[in-house]
């Protein structure tokens, strides 16, 4: 099944919801894919998400340098697909980089992601789960409020 969850933020967009919802409709998906065009809280958003195998970000451009979606994602701790662009850098180590952005690729990584029983795989998307549960606590307001207090109180003595 694929859940898409597109936030429709401008009404100009909005044609874009219908002819995707018509265009499943005519290739008798309704029952595979569906399309939540609704604005959800933050945790409303990470309730959905949980309910997923795998999150994808599915972009073939963006002017963005860093994805908020993204980090919404790893704090839901959930395994995380994304193309190659400069916009997801930044989580690329804890994250499952797909092959390019062209539909192909996104396609051939998906199926690779799901279906690829080798063992090296399958260890490999561990230690990705590994690595964000790691990148979650190091990066965690806790973890990094304690250190800008350290710094603080250094730079009070010294």
């Amino acid at each position: 099944h694929l859940n898409l969850f597109t936030a429709i933020y401008n009404l100009e967009y909005e044609f874009i919801y219908y002819e995707l919802k018509e265009l499943i409709d005519q290739l008798n998906m309704s029952q595979f894919i569906n399309i939540d065009p609704k604005y959800y809280s933050d945790s409303e958003c990470i309730q959905k998400l949980y309910q997923s195998d795998l999150v994808v970000f599915p972009y073939q451009v963006s002017s963005e340098s860093s994805s908020a979606a993204v980090r919404q994602a790893i704090s839901a701790k959930m395994p995380i697909a994304v193309t190659p662009l400069p916009i997801f850098e930044d989580v690329s180590k804890v994250v499952y980089k797909l092959p390019g952005t062209t539909i192909e690729e996104i396609t051939e990584g998906l199926i690779s992601y799901f279906y690829n029983k080798d063992a090296k795989h399958v260890n490999w998307k561990k230690e990705r789960q590994n690595q964000l549960i790691k990148f979650l606590d190091t990066n965690s307001f806790s973890h990094l409020s304690f250190r800008l207090k350290s710094i603080i109180k250094s730079l009070e003595t010294n």
